[in-house]
């Protein structure tokens, strides 16, 4: 059974860059619906039926979609960022309460979204081009999804800074990325926990021959394991644990500590 925004009905809640609605239109299954806004893609989490598709485009935007399947070229296309705009003295007071000054912000390429909800945007480059963003809300009284991300599929985050130490910084998200930026080591943010499989090929090239440091969220071990494990015939690969605050928390300073840490 097909259906369209119109079928989806009710306030629904958040999940991270997700929408969760009351009602799945396909199943009936209730607060099972997950909907991303920006590209349609949605995923029932009821076992009776499909599990997955992606609701048509509203009208006038514009869906990109990247495809490719495991081990081959990702061929990521240069995107604009819709409605973006100079950073804010609101968004630019959040990123000083996480440690980011205004010339680290243009260093990283940091903008804001033209919605009614303050959002940071991320911009992700591949040879000078933008080709991802994400956007991360920084008013925590407006309703709506925390992040928003572009349509297709979602690269590895590497901001383009110049490192002054060796190796090579595997961490879960883009603010812990620029924090390790900012420690002049050259970092690489998955978006995530785990490493999705068609990006595999990508991250054993980026890292081959090199030193490699697995450093995610102190919650997540065993996933810094299965990464470690997946690079580690291609790198000299360790890991490092968090003690007390996950990479975006801590300082430069702090990083730097961590890191030459035996």
């Amino acid at each position: 059974m097909d259906f369209t925004w119109d079928d989806l009905t009710g306030d629904p809640h958040t999940s991270g860059d997700q929408l969760v609605y009351e009602r799945c239109p396909t199943c009936g299954a209730h607060w099972k619906l997950y909907v991303n806004p920006v590209n349609g893609a949605w995923f029932c989490f009821d076992g009776g039926h499909y599990r997955g598709g992606r609701l048509p485009a509203r009208a006038g935007e514009r869906i990109v979609f990247v495809r490719d399947t495991p081990g081959t070229n990702l061929a990521f296309q240069p995107i604009e960022i819709p409605n973006a705009f100079p950073l804010t003295a609101e968004a630019l007071a959040y990123l000083a309460r996480r440690g980011i000054d205004p010339q680290w912000a243009r260093a990283f390429g940091l903008c804001q979204s033209g919605d009614h909800i303050g959002r940071i945007v991320i911009p992700f480059f591949h040879s000078g081009e933008i080709v991802y963003w994400t956007a991360r809300a920084y008013n925590t009284e407006a309703r709506g999804p925390k992040y928003l991300a572009a349509p297709g599929m979602k690269p590895l985050y590497a901001p383009v800074i110049r490192a002054s130490n060796p190796g090579v910084v595997i961490v879960e998200g883009p603010f812990d990325a620029m924090k390790v930026a900012m420690a002049h080591y050259e970092p690489v943010a998955l978006c995530g926990k785990r490493l999705p499989e068609y990006l595999v090929p990508h991250l054993r090239r980026r890292v081959a021959g090199r030193p490699v440091t697995v450093v995610l969220d102190r919650d997540a071990i065993g996933d810094a394991i299965r990464i470690a494990n997946c690079i580690g015939e291609f790198a000299d690969c360790t890991i490092k644990l968090c003690p007390s605050k996950d990479p975006g928390d801590m300082t430069p300073d702090e990083i730097r500590k961590l890191l030459e840490r035996p």
